[in-house]
């Protein structure tokens, strides 16, 4: 129930700023890139140890506004998929090569604040909170998954190849709450390298 509050207080907040800047540029985006997962602790009633991760893919789409000359605010979609590369658990060592992968679904509420100069470069940074689905696949075919809270953190810089077009590189750091798997709690963080094109209109 907190959840679904939380995501609905996000949408109506996200309306009523998009509806006081009507008169703002409006714009899709959309990134793609490599994100790395950091290793994961796990912690439970019966057992505790560490996951290992592949690197894997992300991408996200979002729409937004300008707010004034320098600032951006979006609603944005993302989704993350790591293969598992191990399973070490505590007194027991590395139980095996383990197939299966974590995927994660986001929906962020994001603001910008670009450096503006005189080049085509605009340097910017920015942050997002918002929500994720975290579900995690084993080869034996199990299934967990867990809805948490998200955060993220970005800078990198972005290139006017057109009036109406930027491309852009970034550097992401996405972490959520700790997911819950069947009484085993995780952590989950990643950092992500993205390449983006912006369309204004």
């Amino acid at each position: 129930m907190k959840k679904t509050s939380f995501f609905l207080l996000l949408l109506l907040a996200l309306t009523v700023l998009f509806a006081a800047n009507a008169a703002a540029e409006s714009y899709v985006s959309g990134s793609i890139g490599l994100a790395s997962v950091s290793d994961a602790d796990i912690r439970g009633s019966e057992d505790s140890g560490e996951i290992e991760f592949d690197s894997g893919f992300a991408a996200t789409g979002a729409y937004g506004q300008t707010l004034g000359q320098a600032g951006r605010l979006e609603l944005e979609l993302g989704y993350r998929n790591n293969d598992i590369d191990k399973v070490i658990l505590d007194g027991v060592g590395t139980v095996s090569d383990t197939d299966g992968d974590v995927a994660t679904i986001s929906l962020m509420a994001n603001a910008f604040y670009g450096l503006n100069n005189d080049s085509r470069f605009t340097p910017f940074i920015g942050g997002g909170i918002g929500i994720a689905n975290i579900e995690a696949e084993l080869e034996t075919g199990n299934e967990e998954d867990d809805t948490v809270f998200a955060y993220q953190l970005a800078a990198g810089a972005s290139m006017a190849v057109t009036e109406n077009l930027d491309i852009d590189l970034q550097y992401r750091y996405f972490a959520t709450e700790d997911p819950e798997f069947d009484g085993l709690e995780a952590e989950y963080d990643s950092h992500n390298l993205m390449f983006g094109l912006t369309l204004y209109f």
